[in-house]
C-alpha cells in the first residue's frame, strides 16, 4: 500500500518578510501543511511540491483547520479506517 500526493500552487511565504520562518530548502511549510504529516501510518508515503508562478499575489485563507488535511481525508476513495488503516 502507498500513497502519492501531488500539490501545485503558488508559495505564501516566498517573497513575504516571513520567508525566512516559513521556506526552508525551497519548500513553504504551508504548501505541505497537513499532507507531510498525515494523521496515519501509511507505508510508502510520497509527497511532492511544485510551486508556481503566476504573477497574482496570494494570501492565507481563514480556516479552523488545516485545509490540506480536509482536502486530504475527503480525497480518499473509501474511509482508511475502512481499509485497516489506523489512525496515528
Amino acid at each position: 500500500m502507498g500513497w502519492e500526493h501531488r500539490i501545485v500552487g503558488q508559495s505564501i511565504g516566498m517573497g513575504t518578510p516571513f520567508e525566512a520562518a516559513l521556506v526552508k530548502d525551497g519548500i513553504d511549510a504551508t504548501s505541505v501543511e497537513g499532507a507531510a504529516s498525515l494523521p496515519y501510518d501509511i507505508p510508502n508515503l510520497t509527497v511532492e511540491l511544485h510551486t508556481t508562478k503566476a504573477g497574482v499575489p496570494v494570501l492565507w485563507w481563514s480556516s479552523r483547520m488545516r485545509p490540506v488535511a480536509i482536502r486530504s481525508s475527503c480525497g480518499a476513495r473509501s474511509s482508511p479506517s475502512i481499509r485497516g488503516i489506523s489512525p496515528r
